[in-house]
């Protein structure tokens, strides 16, 4: 229910893995003022106006926005917006099925970029990651090539949200790389 940061711009061989009583739930969640306040801390601390940087962020959360205080919907909307329209930006989520069209909306977030997500049962927790692992792996290909952004992380139909609670499919590799990346 409350923004704050665990670490920030730390190497990454200086981290050490989360473990499972690094989360404890409370029943909130401020998904728009964490959105924001990661754009404002990426503005102030990175390098946006670098043309060779690109921004991925990635939002996971099992449930819907539901106490945020400093971010109201439009002007988050209006900062992805202004984010996106520089072809630098890439916003994606996992998620509740059930908000995700919402969330699209109030965000700006591709639909395309979004994935539904459920955490009850072990199998959803692991088909989730699974194919999370592989749409990361498919945007860091179309990194490699020179792509900035994409618009379809998730899905390949710009319509909908994935399911991430499926198994996820068996794609090689040079099958990966050549999916949809915007340049």
């Amino acid at each position: 229910a409350e923004v704050f940061e665990h670490v920030w711009d730390v190497p990454a061989e200086n981290l050490s893995e989360a473990k499972p009583e690094h989360y404890v739930p409370n029943g909130g969640t401020a998904m728009h003022d964490a959105l924001g306040y990661t754009i404002q801390k990426l503005y102030d601390t990175a390098t946006p106006d670098d043309h060779d940087t690109a921004y991925l962020i990635y939002v996971i959360s099992d449930g819907d926005t539901n106490s945020d205080k400093s971010f109201a919907p439009d002007v988050l909307k209006e900062m992805v917006d202004g984010c996106q329209a520089t072809g630098r930006w890439t916003f994606t989520m996992m998620g509740c099925p059930e908000s995700l069209k919402k969330l699209a909306k109030q965000t700006g977030i591709p639909l395309a970029n979004m994935a539904g997500w459920k955490n009850a049962v072990d199998v959803d927790v692991k088909n989730a990651f699974d194919n999370q692992k592989l749409r990361s792996s498919k945007y860091l290909r179309g990194r490699a090539s020179g792509a900035m952004c994409t618009s379809n992380y998730a899905s390949d139909n710009s319509l909908e949200f994935a399911d991430f609670t499926k198994e996820a499919p068996e794609i090689l590799p040079e099958e990966v790389a050549t999916q949809e990346v915007e340049a």
